[in-house]
């Protein structure tokens, strides 16, 4: 999405201020929310929807300088390794992951971004 975008800022076919990106990025999630409310959900408009938001953040990411690949690699990471982390507290405490509920989960996610930025 990011060569996409690029060829086509190379021709002008871009915006030049951040207002509109950011804009256009709300607009994409307002499609996705609206397909996701529908009683009977279309799946294809969903995804369609999805992919439109996905491409809109990576144009964001672009405008900001950032390698969008780079960006959710990281996030990947980062959420893979706070995942463990919540996992390792939960076991701990004598208990299974699946045993646990979603509060409790929440409880021990923010203990361990807590834990993260303290560093």
């Amino acid at each position: 999405a990011q060569k996409i975008q690029k060829r086509c800022a190379n021709v002008g076919f871009d915006w030049t201020t951040l207002g509109p990106v950011v804009d256009k990025v709300y607009e994409e999630i307002d499609e996705v929310m609206y397909e996701a409310r529908q009683a009977v959900i279309d799946q294809a408009k969903l995804e369609e929807e999805m992919g439109d938001l996905l491409f809109a953040t990576v144009n964001l990411a672009r405008h900001l300088g950032t390698k969008a690949e780079i960006a959710l690699q990281k996030a990947n990471e980062k959420f893979e390794r706070r995942f463990r982390e919540v996992e390792r507290i939960v076991a701990a405490r004598g208990l299974e992951m699946t045993g646990v509920d979603l509060e409790t989960m929440e409880e021990v996610w923010q203990q361990v971004k807590r834990q993260e930025i303290d560093l």
